[in-house]
């Protein structure tokens, strides 16, 4: 994986994460739904709905590990990007990986030329670069 294709998974993860958001949402509705709709339900001597329950509680823990774990990865790449030393670089590296923004926002938000700024990308993907093998020979 190149250190680009690392910086952009964090536009992946964003989506990722909003879609475990939408399902463990679901799934804590769900088991609010059929917890009450159980408890209504005439139980038969020996009657066990244990079975479902855990299924679904499963499932939302299923959910619940693939959200931390999104989180991880979104955090790791925003430590990553803050320990660039150049707070310049770090800011253009934010803005266009985090923020998403276009070149032409990020232009003006620096109040550089569009030339200007992406020679700043370049030095901020050097910089990063350093880190990125430095940290690919440590492990």
């Amino acid at each position: 994986m190149t250190l680009v294709e690392y910086l952009e998974q964090y536009r992946a993860i964003q989506r990722k994460i909003k879609r475990l958001e939408d399902r463990l949402e679901i799934e804590r509705t769900r088991a609010e739904r059929t917890t009450k709709a159980l408890s209504f339900i005439p139980k038969e001597p020996g009657y066990r709905d244990d079975g479902l329950l855990a299924r679904l509680a499963d499932t939302g823990l299923m959910y619940k590990k693939k959200y931390n774990a999104a989180l991880r990865l979104q955090r790791e790449i925003e430590d990553f990007i803050e320990a660039i030393p150049d707070a310049l670089s770090q800011q253009v590296l934010r803005m266009r990986f985090i923020d998403l923004l276009k070149w032409e926002e990020i232009a003006d938000a620096l109040s550089y030329s569009l030339r200007q700024t992406m020679r700043l990308y370049v030095k901020a993907l050097e910089s990063a670069g350093e880190i990125w093998n430095s940290e690919g020979e440590t492990q």
